[in-house]
């Protein structure tokens, strides 16, 4: 027996004892390398491996060597294993990266047993939080929801270690389930967590890996469709503009349902947040310069919620920030519905109809 190094998927996949081992933990924890002690680990019986097993000091040697023993010895009484690798030395934090690798959460269970409550805390938190973070990569929600219950006064700060390192590995992997509940655990943190390393998980972790129905989530945060929609070239005609079309044919349908039983009364939308998202689905479909789209201006500046956004914008400083980005891209359409707006065409008039901006292009006097 010797040290064993596989690069490629068709040789992993012939070895009968490696490709126990999951391909990603072979290509980024194992770096496609394995030592012959780690090897005997695998090849022996679990009495054998177990009897001769010396766990490393470091954390990241003693969970490769967890690992090995887990992935190959899969017939072992779980209860019995996490208390022979305990009692060789492993360490409880490193049973607990395991546990969020695995999924197997009953070496949580196990190992808590053992530990005294402030003992379970710093197991948590070690490495700021690993555990919890790898449970995210590797989409055990089940495991996730453990640590949170073993340790509920850590929940805030498992999330935003490593700045929200949890939420980021969770939308790169597609672990839609894990990201929707990240954000039940802390709502108020929900934007900061999409919003982080400049929007990495729509950058990356979705757009990057493919993961539709994880980009159709994070595109619902109004900030993140506010990015997005002004990044035409990127996203636009693959994933914004069918979000925003979806979105804005179930508004319709929420209006038309509404007014069946409501004919007197306007149809107005209930939240900020629903309003803001509103006016970045209006911001791009004027950026987009289509008189096809005009209908679905004219339907979205319906809704008292959205409209009344229209001067005031999204940002202090930038106040008629639809009608001067349709001025800039001489979209006259959008100008006039604009305009037909008394507080946007006050604000206008303040401005001196914007002269300085248009280029030539367009003169707002003759639009309104």
């Amino acid at each position: 027996m010797y040290n064993l190094t596989i690069h490629n998927l068709e040789n992993y996949e012939k070895d009968p004892k490696i490709r126990l081992i999951p391909w990603a933990l072979w290509e980024n924890l194992f770096q496609h390398f394995i030592s012959v002690y780690e090897l005997s680990l695998m090849t022996l019986s679990y009495k054998e491996a177990i009897h001769i097993f010396l766990p490393r000091t470091k954390n990241m040697e003693q969970l490769r060597q967890l690992l090995c023993l887990y992935y190959a010895h899969f017939d072992r009484n779980d209860k019995q294993f996490w208390c022979d690798v305990h009692k060789k030395g492993i360490k409880s934090e490193v049973i607990c990266c395991a546990a969020a690798i695995t999924g197997c959460s009953s070496a949580l269970d196990t190992i808590s047993l053992s530990l005294m409550p402030d003992e379970i805390v710093k197991m948590i938190q070690a490495e700021n939080y690993y555990a919890s973070r790898l449970a995210a990569e590797n989409g055990h929600l089940h495991v996730l929801n453990r640590l949170c219950e073993l340790a509920p006064t850590e929940v805030m700060a498992m999330i935003q270690a490593e700045n929200y390192h949890a939420f980021r590995l969770a939308a790169e992997n597609g672990h839609l389930h894990v990201l929707n509940r990240l954000c039940e655990l802390a709502p108020t943190e929900a934007t900061a967590m999409i919003q982080s390393e400049n929007y990495y998980a729509f950058r990356w972790a979705a757009v990057g890996r493919g993961h539709h129905n994880v980009i159709n989530f994070l595109l619902d945060c109004p900030a993140m469709l506010g990015y997005a929609e002004m990044h035409e070239f990127e996203y636009g005609e693959k994933y914004v503009n069918p979000f925003i079309a979806r979105h804005v044919n179930r508004l319709k349908e929420m209006h038309d349902a509404f007014k069946q039983s409501n004919l007197e009364d306007l149809f107005d939308l209930v939240t900020k947040s629903e309003c803001l998202q509103g006016f970045y689905m209006l911001r791009n479909l004027i950026r987009r310069n289509d008189e096809a789209l005009l209908d679905d201006i004219r339907f979205l500046l319906s809704i008292p919620g959205i409209k009344a956004l229209a001067p005031a914008g999204t940002t202090p400083g930038n106040e008629n920030e639809l009608l001067r980005l349709a001025l800039r891209l001489g979209n006259q359409g959008a100008c006039a519905l604009l305009l037909s707006i008394p507080s946007v065409l006050a604000l206008t008039k303040a401005n001196n109809y914007y002269i300085d901006e248009t280029g030539g292009r367009l003169d707002l006097r003759a639009v309104a």
